[in-house]
């Protein structure tokens, strides 16, 4: 019951847990057939060596009928704490490696109480599970990973190593990989700059010589020929550096993390991403070291072709500001040149650029260039911007150099590009991409209003339009509540619309208030941008929300932190610049120590919603 359990915590497939099964009924018998095919080492090491044995001895694949007798047939150690003897696999890639088979001295240790090996698949350790009790001179290890370097390290303290025999048995990753081909990566570049040799090392199919190195917080990048579903990536690392180093990096897929990872060293290794897109990113996030990729493969499955619908005219722009004459029109131009001439700029804001359609559209796809890089004149990706269609965020679909397609599936009659950060936005061209609807009656977008004695049309923005002067809505707070009430006083205080009377805590450490954004049909969630706080306005109240108060609070949404943008006149109120998603939003005092109060007036929350 015990193996049973521990194999199904290590999701093998449903044969090798089968025959760990079996095995385990046939432990003591003299002969265990395992899995093959039996895998070559080569390049063997080991701690220290002792009476002139050497490390090839493992590594002779010679089996004796009665079992080793002879020390001199074995690799042999000096006396010493943690011991160890290794080997690399013979072929070129990386394997699966099933199990590992290690063979000592008949009779050896057999008093012994404790394990009296382990064995590490590039830094990994592989369990012990089948071990010959009456001589503990043949020890299995399951190991069922990708790898290429095999360690065996003494348990036991001030003794030698004695490895007779070492035997892998692995998988030919072919077969593992036929249902996900092998995609061919291309267009690499990586940061700090380099010439376009260095880095596709990392892409000539030697795993293991040709290594780039990737600095502390650099990374490196390749694409796929099309748009696919990449099930897995493969990274080989070098093979003699690091074994006692940490590695700490991640792995997107046209900006969508599906990797991090924090651990030890490896040698190859099988990362699951599951993301759609064409652009790999790995970034190393080490303080300190470097990131060695000997051969980086990604695996998965080719997109069948994707319908973007005809093109979409967009009739008319407008953007928040220009530089040197830089219009909105020039992403209407039909130029698709990514210099800085071509492209409709903003000043140094949180700006928007927005094209609109003169009917409504189901708009599916939508594709953005931004400048090359080196251009100069903003950023060449969507990092910090946000791409809506009607209020309805868009999502990354694919990427190349500087162009970007996002999928909207969203109706209506505009596209709005928000840059969420103060910096220069710049927009080379815009093209939309999905199908025409019927036309609305002009009174769907048109009101008559009165004015004095003479009337006017005025247009009128839709719940779903995203009015480029006020983007956000202000999603209806409910379910509040606050760590503590004082008398006539009550959470929602914070949300009835008024500044005059506000929700207050009792002075305690750490109070804070919080409340839920509603959820209309249809929404999923809310990306909030920003949380405007109301305090207190009187200065001759005795709860005074000075700038040492106002650096005290904290907000949050669904626990993620919200970064302080502004603060109005006279400590009267904040605002915080969130861009987080989540329907939590939080408000307290930060764990200074103090015991104070915590007043809100009127908290405003600015989102989208998630459809």
């Amino acid at each position: 019951n015990h193996i049973v359990k521990t194999m199904s915590s290590l999701l093998c497939w449903l044969h090798t847990c089968l025959l760990i099964v079996a095995l385990t009924k046939a432990s003591a018998s003299a002969d265990l057939n395992l899995p093959g095919p039996l895998v070559g080492l080569s390049n063997c090491r080991q701690s220290s060596v002792a009476l002139g044995s050497i490390c090839q001895s493992a590594i002779s694949n010679r089996l004796p009928t009665g079992g080793f007798t002879n020390p001199k047939a074995c690799s042999q150690t000096r006396h010493g704490n943690s011991e160890w003897w290794q080997a690399q696999l013979t072929s070129n890639s990386a394997a699966r490696v099933t199990f590992v088979q290690v063979h000592q001295l008949k009779g050896c240790c057999k008093n012994a109480s404790k394990p009296l090996l382990t064995v590490t698949l590039d830094g990994n350790d592989c369990p012990l599970r089948i071990l010959k009790l009456q001589q503990r001179s043949r020890q299995v290890f399951f190991c069922n990973r990708t790898g290429q370097t095999v360690r065996v390290t003494s348990e036991l303290p001030n003794t030698p190593l004695t490895v007779c025999q070492v035997q892998v048995f692995a998988e030919n990753l072919a077969d593992i990989d036929a249902d996900h081909p092998l995609l061919q990566l291309s267009n690499c570049s990586q940061l700090p700059p380099s010439s376009s040799a260095t880095c596709q090392k990392a892409t000539d199919g030697r795993t293991r010589t040709g290594c780039i190195a990737v600095p502390e917080n650099g990374w490196w990048e390749a694409q796929t020929q099309k748009a696919s579903l990449i099930k897995y990536v493969r990274i080989y690392s070098a093979m003699t550096c690091c074994q006692d180093s940490a590695y700490k990096f991640s792995v997107s897929v046209d900006g969508s993390n599906c990797i991090s990872y924090s651990g030890a060293y490896f040698s190859a290794r099988d990362f699951l991403c599951k993301r759609k897109g064409r652009n790999i990113r790995i970034v190393n996030r080490m303080q300190t070291g470097q990131l060695l990729l000997c051969e980086v493969q990604a695996f998965g499955s080719r997109r069948t072709p994707v319908d973007y619908g005809v093109p979409i005219h967009l009739s008319s722009c407008s953007q928040s500001s220009s530089v040197n004459g830089s219009r909105c029109r020039k992403a209407l131009d039909g130029s698709v040149a990514q210099v800085c001439a071509r492209c409709a700029r903003t000043r140094v804001e949180r700006g928007w650029w927005q094209g609109r359609t003169s009917q409504r559209v189901l708009v599916k796809f939508v594709r953005i260039f931004l400048p090359n890089a080196g251009s100069g004149c903003g950023p060449n990706d969507l990092e910090r911007a946000l791409v809506t269609v009607s209020g309805t965020e868009c999502t990354p679909f694919e990427s190349g150099r500087s162009v970007y397609i996002l999928f909207c599936n969203a109706t209506g009659q505009g596209v709005t590009i928000r840059n969420l950060h103060a910096s220069e936005l710049t927009i080379c061209e815009v093209q939309a991409m999905g199908a025409y609807l019927e036309p609305e009656h002009p009174e769907h977008h048109h009101k008559r209003i009165r004015k004095g004695r003479g009337h006017h049309h005025r247009k009128v923005f839709s719940p779903h339009w995203p009015n480029p002067h006020r983007p956000h809505r202000r999603p209806i707070l409910v379910r509040c509540s606050q760590s503590s009430s004082v008398p006539d006083s009550h959470c929602r205080l914070a949300t009835d619309g008024s500044r005059k009377r506000c929700a207050k805590t009792a002075a305690e450490r750490g109070a804070w208030w919080q409340a839920g954004l509603h959820h209309p049909r249809g929404i999923k969630s809310h990306r909030v941008g920003a949380v405007v706080l109301a305090l207190e306005q009187t200065l001759s109240r005795r709860v005074l929300q000075s700038a040492k108060a106002l650096k005290r609070l904290r907000v949050t949404v669904n626990n993620q932190p919200c970064r302080m943008h502004s603060t109005h006149h006279r400590g009267s109120g904040a605002e915080f610049e969130c861009n987080k998603i989540g329907d939590l939003i939080r408000v307290s005092n930060g764990p200074d120590g103090s015991m104070a109060p915590l007043v809100l007036c009127e908290v405003l929350v600015l989102a989208w919603p998630i459809q």
